[in-house]
């Protein structure tokens, strides 16, 4: 999605000689008393609608694109890229490597690894990605919490059960005992999947392990940040260079939010979230948005699950591929979704007693449903608007961390106005 000035989506590798060019392209556009660039200029400048574009400068003109960037001013945008180039040579001299091989960066998917071997790292690689997100999670002894979230991963994504069960007990097992590394690095990201990913990890970090965060939610020069896998390399190395060292503070939030999570109330997330994660500070908006996930107090539904049906009210059936995307890119505040994620929200929106959205036939794999025409019904136009409950309508059981979402009784649901979860009686339909 492009920003205001048209720069496409970036991997963050910024170039100091285009910087230079879009100063000088906007320096240009201010003396012809262009609109659009004299409120760019008054928007990032420092001096704001106090600078006089006539006596506007070329300096003035970078110090506006490096804040528009990221930056606080051209210097640190310059040293910014200079570290880049620094970085982009040492990635081909294996002498110059960050980390060593008893390093193990850890991950909630796969989509660094190869990345992070580009950029000439050493170390091992562990994945931990089960999707808290989504599913029952639940205060359970260790071995009773990974059968139950693979049967849960088995049914909505489409895996075989052993499979399921056979990966998830590779990855706690793994993470039980980092005998072997002098060193682990997490790398996350902002958004509810990552952040309650890290959460337990965090929680259950074995004693006496050295371990660092990478906790990132921005990147200078990226106009919208959804993830660390659409970075280039050396950018990474960047973020690695100012990993911090996971300390007991970290550890104690990560106690609390996984024993909040696993609450049958969301009462504990909610005053988590409110109060502020300094500790970690990306965590407090990812569990906001998380709890979003409860049904509204006005119409049954979750946060995903309104966005996706006032996308279909708007522009008209459309394929789920392309519905997911818009959604990521355009509606959703807090992006956490992968796309068999977003599959399992659109198969419970087409069942339950009355569906909200309509969708051909597919076969058993889920890949089908990337092409299949998602439609709005009637049904899901009177809950999109509030004319009607779909909980009350008997939508589909789920889970929002450990709440049940069971239609037909008394459930927890999310007051937007109220910022709050609320305990509501059963609703009539």
């Amino acid at each position: 999605m492009p920003d205001d000035t048209g720069r496409p989506l970036s991997d963050g590798r910024l170039n100091l000689e285009q910087q230079k060019k879009r100063a000088k392209e906007l320096m240009k556009a201010v003396r012809e008393g262009a609109p659009e660039a004299l409120a760019r200029l008054r928007r990032h400048h420092p001096k704001g609608d106090r600078l006089d574009p006539a006596a506007a400068q070329l300096a003035d003109a970078q110090s506006a694109i490096a804040r528009e960037a990221g930056f606080a001013s051209w210097a640190r945008l310059k040293a910014h890229t200079e570290r880049l180039v620094q970085a982009r040579s040492d990635m081909a001299r294996p002498e110059a490597a960050p980390d060593t091989a008893r390093t193990l960066h850890v991950r909630c998917g796969s989509d660094l690894k190869a990345a992070l071997e580009r950029a000439g790292f050493l170390g091992g690689f562990l994945e931990f990605a089960d999707p808290y997100c989504q599913g029952p999670v639940q205060n359970l002894p260790e071995p009773a919490l990974i059968a139950a979230r693979a049967d849960f991963i088995a049914e909505a994504y489409r895996l075989l059960p052993e499979v399921a069960l056979k990966r998830l007990q590779r990855e706690y097992a793994a993470w039980a005992d980092l005998s072997a590394w002098e060193e682990v690095v997490l790398w996350f990201e902002h958004d509810s999947y990552d952040q309650l990913i890290l959460a337990r990890l965090l929680a259950t970090l074995p004693q006496g392990v050295r371990a660092f965060l990478v906790c990132v939610d921005r990147t200078p020069g990226v106009a919208r940040f959804l993830g660390l896998g659409q970075l280039a390399p050396e950018v990474l190395r960047l973020f690695y260079d100012g990993r911090v060292p996971v300390e007991p503070a970290q550890r104690q939030l990560g106690r609390a939010v996984w024993t909040a999570l696993t609450d049958t109330s969301p009462e504990g997330l909610h005053r988590i979230s409110r109060e502020g994660t300094p500790a970690v500070p990306p965590m407090s908006a990812a569990l906001a948005r998380h709890l979003r996930e409860l049904p509204s107090i006005t119409n049954g539904l979750s946060l995903t699950e309104q966005l996706t049906l006032e996308l279909l009210a708007e522009c008209g059936p459309q394929p789920a591929r392309a519905l997911f995307q818009q959604l990521t890119r355009e509606r959703e505040p807090l992006p956490f979704m992968g796309d068999a994620m977003f599959w399992v929200v659109l198969r419970a929106l087409a069942s339950g007693q009355t569906p909200l959205v309509e969708a051909p036939p597919a076969g058993h794999h889920d890949t089908s449903w990337a092409e299949r025409t998602i439609g709005l019904t009637e049904a899901g136009e009177a809950v999109r608007t509030g004319r009607a409950d779909w909980q009350a309508m008997g939508a589909p059981q789920r889970w929002v961390g450990g709440v049940e979402i069971a239609p037909g009784g008394p459930c927890w649901r999310w007051d937007e106005p109220g910022q709050r979860p609320v305990l509501t009686p059963a609703k009539g339909a």
